[in-house]
């Protein structure tokens, strides 16, 4: 016996760039899985299609679960990289900052230097 096209991934996902149904379609076969080794654990063996058609007709109904499971997945990612993006822009600026003291303290005693003041009878 062949088994049966599963329509879940057509369900969940839009296209091939589909990034928040591709992310509810693993939540879908991590959920197939925890079935199935439920399934073994429990019957000592592996599903038939029959439990496996049962499992898919309850999935069906949890279809917007797992979107929007996958949604909340993308906005913790987005606000994971947005905080990580503060953060160096951060470090970047206190560095830039440090860097222009540097170089205009530097300059400064340079052109002193060249036109003759001595820095050491200033201070």
């Amino acid at each position: 016996m062949s088994r049966k096209y599963n329509y879940i991934y057509s369900k969940l996902v839009e296209s091939e760039t589909d990034l928040k149904g591709i992310i509810a379609y693993s939540l879908y076969k991590q959920a197939k899985i925890k079935f199935i080794q439920q399934h073994k654990t429990k019957n000592s063996r592996e599903p038939s299609e029959k439990d496996l058609d049962g499992f898919h007709r309850t999935s069906e109904s949890h279809i917007q679960t797992y979107l929007n499971n996958s949604e909340s997945i993308l906005k913790k990612f987005e606000q994971e990289i947005i905080k990580r993006q503060k953060i160096k822009t951060f470090w970047s600026g206190v560095l830039q900052s440090m860097l222009g003291t540097f170089f205009i303290g530097l300059i400064t005693a340079i052109v002193l230097f060249m036109i003759g003041i001595d820095l050491r009878t200033i201070f």
